[in-house]
């Protein structure tokens, strides 16, 4: 069983609401697409290791900005979940780097990452954009374009890099 996590602090910050919530709701049905039976849990339920003891992985999908008063908790409760209880982490973006202002937390803004994924922060930037196109329509999802037909673009667009620091992982 998996929990998608919801956060409201950090959908506040997303660069639209509304993209976040689609992002949310992408992680939920790629759940059902896999057959993974899932609950939709909250920011504040992640300061509870009961809570979270029950679960085989938390996807976030989205999680960067927290309430300051709760980060202590969360970060805590996390780093039991992945290291004692073996529960997995699915993430995006930064995890746990700004509090509900928007303000990067203070000190190593990429502490919790570090400590908790063993990830820290290896690049950003921007692109001059993206082109989707159709290679051909052979199969059923392309079939109504025709080859090297745009499907989408999306300009500029901007990305992080991220490299393990444990010595253990692949990025």
């Amino acid at each position: 069983r998996v929990a998608v996590v919801y956060s409201e602090t950090s959908a506040n910050f997303y660069f639209d609401k509304t993209a976040y919530g689609q992002l949310f709701m992408a992680a939920q049905n790629q759940a059902m697409q896999a057959g993974l039976p899932f609950d939709v849990i909250s920011e504040s339920d992640l300061t509870n290791i009961a809570t979270l003891a029950k679960y085989d992985a938390l996807i976030l999908p989205g999680l960067s900005h927290v309430q300051s008063a709760d980060l202590a908790a969360i970060t805590a409760t996390l780093t039991t979940a992945v290291r004692d209880y073996g529960i997995g982490l699915v993430t995006m973006g930064n995890l746990l780097t700004n509090d509900q202002t928007g303000a990067p937390l203070a000190g190593d803004t990429y502490a919790r990452m570090k400590a908790i994924q063993g990830v820290a922060l290896d690049g950003f930037g921007t692109t001059n954009g993206v082109v989707i196109k159709a290679v051909d329509g052979s199969h059923p999802v392309s079939d109504l374009y025709g080859v090297n037909e745009q499907v989408g673009a999306y300009s500029p667009t901007s990305y992080l890099t991220f490299k393990d620091i444990t010595g253990t992982g692949q990025t």
